[in-house]
């Protein structure tokens, strides 16, 4: 609750700070970070430009009294293929975060090839599993009417499935 008061100032931070995130298409805003909830990711395209960032965020969670939980705190690379750099290390208040090839934001996978079919995939999967614990309680209800099935997939499994699409 007391990040998202602070929310709006990390932004205003980081945009005033001259640090640069990355480019999607030309002609089209960078994107220095995302934030959902008490979330926050952040997207440099170099190392030097991620380890600016990290440190101007924790100059603003120590300003501000917030912690930053490391344990949850990773680092992914997007590359195809390859290792990563020796200089690719990147610290937090003064801990090193690990580096990982998979991670989950906002209950989205990804992957260090940015792989859509991996993302597609884990909805997947996590709709299947979505699906088979609505048809057990189906079972254990016995015979309802198609429309009440169709909203219980809809407010379910559709719903799960196209989630971060």
């Amino acid at each position: 609750m007391l990040f998202s008061f602070f929310i709006n100032e990390i932004i205003d931070v980081m945009n005033n700070s001259g640090i640069r995130g990355i480019q999607l298409f030309p002609d089209v805003t960078e994107l220095l970070l995302l934030l959902f909830a008490d979330d926050v990711a952040l997207l440099s395209d170099t190392v030097v430009g991620l380890q600016r960032q990290l440190n101007i965020l924790n100059e603003f969670c120590t300003e501000s009294g917030l912690t930053e939980n490391t344990e949850n705190t990773k680092i992914m690379v997007y590359k195809h293929g390859g290792r990563l750099s020796r200089h690719g290390q990147w610290s937090f208040n003064n801990t090193w975060l690990i580096v990982v090839n998979t991670f989950s934001y906002v209950s989205v996978t990804f992957t260090k090839q940015l792989s859509l079919s991996s993302m597609a995939q884990s909805q997947c999967l996590k709709a299947k599993r979505a699906l088979t614990i609505l048809l057990d309680s189906l079972y254990k209800y016995g015979v309802l009417s198609h429309s009440v099935y169709f909203k219980m997939f809809d407010t379910n499994i559709k719903l799960i499935s196209v989630y971060g699409s």
